[in-house]
């Protein structure tokens, strides 16, 4: 039986897709699992805007919903990791991409973790999907999984969330109010990210001495 943990081994795999699957059309591959698998691995084996388009399309597509819930959240990584790779090259049309793998990831609820929210993950998507101007959905989710945060965190992480919005819609006398000093001080995973929004809210309102004064804390 082919798997994704099968895929992930290529030298295990290739062999096997070959051999009982010699056809380099994907079409021709009547089972649907098995054209999501081969698509991932020519995208692992040989990285390419075809060979992502693809799995793109396939996660829009009933057969997605076939795979058990991990394995399609291998998928996704996959693809997001090719999505950033790109980025960082300065094909930047890939940044919209990302943001509608996102969407998936939010649709089957993948910023779970341990039924608790993922916070580095979801920082992601709503930094991506403000960089795409989908703030009205990026706020839209941040309210709807505030409950699933962790109690360690409080409310620390939906003001952060929240201030990042407002930042990107331009309404930094909003994003300064999420930021307190007491968010500004907790020892929390997104600590110099609060610093850092901070920093670009005072520069902003022109709030020289308080930019200059946090700037310097944090040589």
């Amino acid at each position: 039986v082919l798997n994704l943990q099968t895929l992930f081994n290529l030298t295990e795999f290739d062999d096997v897709i070959h051999i009982e699957y010699p056809i380099s059309n994907l079409e021709h591959y009547q089972n649907e699992l098995i054209q999501f698998y081969y698509a991932v691995y020519n995208l692992l084996k040989q990285p390419s805007n075809a060979h992502f388009q693809v799995i793109m399309n396939l996660l829009q597509q009933p057969v997605a919903e076939k795979l058990p819930i991990k394995k399609l959240d291998g998928v996704i990584t996959h693809a997001l990791n090719y999505c950033i790779r790109k980025v960082i090259n300065g094909q930047t049309e890939f940044r919209s991409k990302a943001f509608q793998l996102y969407q998936i990831v939010v649709d089957y609820k993948l910023v779970l973790l341990n039924k608790y929210l993922n916070l580095p993950r979801f920082k992601n998507i709503i930094i991506t999907a403000c960089q795409e101007r989908e703030m009205t959905w990026a706020r839209e989710i941040t309210i709807q999984f505030k409950s699933t945060v962790h109690p360690k965190y409080g409310d620390s992480a939906f003001r952060f969330f929240m201030a990042n919005i407002c930042y990107y819609e331009r309404n930094f006398e909003e994003a300064y109010h999420y930021l307190s000093d007491e968010l500004l001080n907790e020892n929390v995973f997104f600590g110099i990210g609060v610093k850092s929004l901070r920093l670009r809210i005072y520069y902003e309102l022109d709030e020289s001495i308080a930019f200059y004064s946090l700037a310097k804390s944090l040589t």
